[in-house]
């Protein structure tokens, strides 16, 4: 099993954004107009993933719950 990326969720994007790119990362938002997200690349391995806003519709929450996927749902919502 291999690693893809680590989600790190964070209140404030782009305090996050600023932050990680005073400490000298290079950091991309997910895309140009209301990201919920920023990536950090690194040359090896899996990159890392700012995430604000993980509000799941309560539809959603729903589904995952009757799967027996209550737990992931729980972490999100933290």
């Amino acid at each position: 099993m291999k690693l893809g990326h680590i989600i790190y969720k964070v209140n404030n994007l782009d305090e996050a954004v600023k932050e990680y790119t005073n400490k000298g990362f290079t950091v991309e938002y997910g895309k140009n107009k209301n990201s919920y997200n920023a990536l950090i690349y690194f040359a090896e391995g899996p990159h890392l993933e700012l995430l604000h806003n993980t509000v799941m519709p309560s539809f959603v929450k729903k589904i995952f719950s009757f799967i027996d996927k209550k737990a992931f749902v729980d972490r999100l919502n933290t």
